[in-house]
């Protein structure tokens, strides 16, 4: 996960403060612990609390999403133009993809599930 904090948005209602302290303390540099914290919901309680969204946070996926072809299908794909150099990185792309039995998903693909 990782905190961003605008300055220039907080009052300083100390809500952060008083709501997680091992967290949150302006006494330590910086001033935000970003280590895992035993209680992962006390501190996302403890963000969204914030009265004026000075605190915001990413929570990134442990891994990423893929698609399973047994149970999926691909419908369409990002299309490139004939001859281009993204056409051939792309039919690359799919020559590898289909060599497994999932495949990452891609930015331009829409799925439905059978």
């Amino acid at each position: 996960m990782d905190i961003f904090y605008k300055n220039s948005m907080c009052t300083h209602s100390r809500v952060c403060l008083r709501g997680n302290p091992q967290v949150f303390n302006v006494k330590r540099k910086p001033w935000i612990l970003e280590k895992e914290e035993p209680s992962l919901k006390k501190v996302l309680k403890t963000l969204d609390a914030c009265p004026t969204k000075a605190l915001r946070y990413i929570i990134h996926e442990k891994e990423e999403p893929t698609w399973n072809l047994s149970k999926e299908k691909i419908v369409s794909f990002f299309s490139p133009k004939k001859g281009s150099k993204q056409e051939k990185l792309f039919m690359r792309y799919l020559k590898i993809a289909s060599s497994s039995s999932s495949i990452p998903i891609p930015m331009m693909a829409s799925r439905v599930k059978e």
